[in-house]
């Protein structure tokens, strides 16, 4: 959600604003965490559906929750395909178009669950003590992948149950640290990593592909499936992991292979200091893309869009002549959509084998994310959830037929209702000079900030005289 800039001038009240912020009605922080939030839109193999998560929050109950929905590319009315009260998230499509796969906690731990399109049925995948999240499948169809927290030496699902039990029954919850990060922001660390799964799409044993290693695939905390990845013929694996103990002082995570089968994950980006993440093989199993950051140690760096010649092993930067950071990608052929950050909003861009950009989407009122790209026959079609200042937050399709251009088409209105109560005005770009003579942009409210001084002025130069500190005031005191 984008909406940081409108409650911020919600909130504000100073003498001489009490009219301005009465002719409204501004969005309350209650109306702002009760909004439906959109996200993980996933299309259809035929690009004809899009499955996507919408979170509810329930305010009186302090508890959100989600559901997994379908609606067609077209437009239409939604269908929610988890229907029980524990709902469900994360829904991706098998190859062949007639499985959803998503997690959901109705056994009482998240595990993998898959949907039938031809009869409604529902089946559970997994039944791991640890649980399961984040599914993907493999190219292929015959392979799932997934990630679990899990004890790193732990050689089975057996083992993990022990521990945990055992943890459970320890009279003190007391930790003791004696290395860096003991925490992260409010997750502390407790001997659990995230290892990457591999389990049959007709069920069976799960296989820890990243068994005995001491490091969390994705990384947290920004870590998500898109951190990991099947190669088209579904042999093999790439996946971002952060080997090591030194996590409060480097940045360097890497993208590392290993086959479906088992065995020793070979580091593929040991050469690159900086930053990996998001791999993704192109569809001919050629190269293999993702997103690195040059400089090591330097967290806000421009993440730069990469692919590596896999005969050779050797990696390039593949846009040309481009200085944004690259948020999100997806191959279309061999080709890419990207999206990057461009002055305080998010452009797509289509990018060439041969690196050629060329910015195809920009809109200031629809920030295109968690874009997901396939065709509809011959035609590119891509799925994004777009917001805006005025525009909580949606699942759109695009459909980019050059014959016969079109706007995105929304597919789901989440929030019509609740906006149509409130005053949502759009931001405008502000722009000042920064270090160097750079021009800095950015975002706000340019009405509210001005009437904002000027109440604020005028409340200075009607305050009464500060009475002296000393000895008299504190006597008054």
């Amino acid at each position: 959600m984008k909406l940081r800039h409108l409650i911020g001038t919600a909130l504000v009240v100073v003498p001489g604003l009490q009219g301005f912020a009465q002719s409204v009605h501004p969005m309350s922080p209650e109306e702002y965490l009760s909004l439906d939030r959109a996200n993980e839109p996933a299309l259809s193999p035929d690009g004809k559906w899009s499955v996507y998560t919408v979170t509810r929050t329930d305010l009186a109950a302090n508890e959100r929750r989600q559901g997994v929905w379908l609606v067609s590319a077209e437009g239409g009315e939604p269908n929610q395909i988890s229907t029980d009260s524990l709902g469900g998230h994360g829904g991706r499509w098998s190859p062949d178009g007639r499985t959803i796969a998503f997690t959901s906690t109705r056994g009482g731990t998240p595990q993998v669950w898959l949907y039938s399109l031809a009869d409604g049925g529902r089946r559970q995948l997994t039944s791991l003590s640890t649980g399961a999240d984040g599914v993907i499948w493999s190219p292929t169809g015959t392979h799932l992948a997934f990630v679990s927290e899990v004890y790193p030496s732990c050689p089975d699902d057996a083992c993990n149950a022990k521990r945990a039990e055992e943890a459970a029954r320890e009279p003190s919850k007391a930790r003791v640290y004696d290395e860096l990060l003991h925490r992260h922001w409010k997750s502390w660390e407790d001997g659990l990593r995230s290892h990457l799964f591999v389990v049959p799409a007709t069920g069976g044993t799960p296989r820890d592909l990243t068994q005995g290693k001491d490091y969390d695939t994705p990384v947290p905390p920004f870590g998500s499936s898109a951190d990991y990845a099947f190669s088209p013929d579904g042999k093999e694996m790439a996946f971002t992991a952060k080997p090591g103990h030194d996590d409060a002082w480097v940045t360097n995570s890497d993208i590392f292979t290993v086959p479906i089968t088992g065995g020793e994950p070979a580091n593929v980006t040991a050469a690159l200091k900086g930053a990996e993440q998001t791999p993704a093989y192109s569809p001919d199993g050629k190269f293999l893309a993702f997103l690195s950051q040059e400089r090591a140690g330097f967290e806000s760096d421009r993440l730069r869009l990469m692919v590596l010649d896999r005969r050779t092993g050797v990696p390039r930067e593949l846009p040309k002549g481009l200085d944004l950071s690259i948020v999100e990608y997806g191959w279309l052929g061999n080709e890419l959509i990207a999206v990057v950050e461009d002055r305080q909003r998010h452009t797509m861009l289509h990018i060439t084998a041969e690196g050629d950009v060329h910015r195809v989407f920009r809109d200031e009122n629809l920030n295109p994310s968690e874009i997901s790209v396939g065709r509809d026959g011959q035609t590119p079609v891509i799925a994004f959830i777009g917001d805006g200042i005025a525009n909580p937050g949606d699942v759109y399709a695009w459909r980019v037929d050059h014959a016969h251009p079109a706007p995105p088409r929304a597919l789901t209105r989440l929030n019509a209702t609740s906006v149509s109560r409130l005053t949502m005005r759009p931001a405008e770009e502000v722009k000042w000079k920064g270090a160097d003579g750079d021009t800095v942009y950015g975002r706000g409210r340019i009405d509210v900030y001005k009437a904002y001084q000027l109440g604020l002025a005028e409340s200075i130069r009607a305050a009464p005289t500060p009475k002296p500190v000393g000895p008299t005031a504190g006597a008054e005191l």
